[in-house]
């Protein structure tokens, strides 16, 4: 029962973490510098208030909605350097509707309506 093993040539797999995985960069020429912002250092880059910053994180999070949202918001009250760039992107729109419609027509998504319709029935006058 001697069997004769052959060598074969494998490719060998690195392991590396998730989180490494995901600050990786799209272009590999350039360097990587994965940075998550708070609250309070986006309103000091963005030239706005607080509760601003929270508006602006909920639309970019909205016209996005096939992405996951540790894609903008990778951890409690840290928000990523993608999601500051889409913010300045928002800021430079007129309104949010034409932001969104803007992302979705970039990304061939269809637009989700945003303005929610009541569902109670109308009555009518007399």
């Amino acid at each position: 029962m001697n069997q004769d093993f052959q060598d074969i040539d494998a490719i060998e797999v690195q392991v590396h973490s998730v989180k490494e995985c995901n600050t990786q960069c799209i272009t590999p020429t350039t360097q990587c510098n994965a940075q998550d912002y708070t609250v309070d250092q986006l309103t000091e880059l963005l030239g706005v208030k607080r509760r601003q910053v929270f508006n602006l994180a909920k639309t970019v999070k909205e016209a996005y909605s096939w992405e996951p949202e540790n894609a903008f918001n990778p951890s409690l009250g840290k928000y990523s350097e993608r999601c500051l760039a889409e913010m300045r992107r928002l800021q430079t729109c007129k309104s949010s509707a034409e932001y969104i419609a803007l992302v979705a027509s970039e990304n061939q998504k269809p637009i989700i309506p945003t303005s929610k319709v009541s569902s109670a029935l109308a009555l009518p006058t007399r």
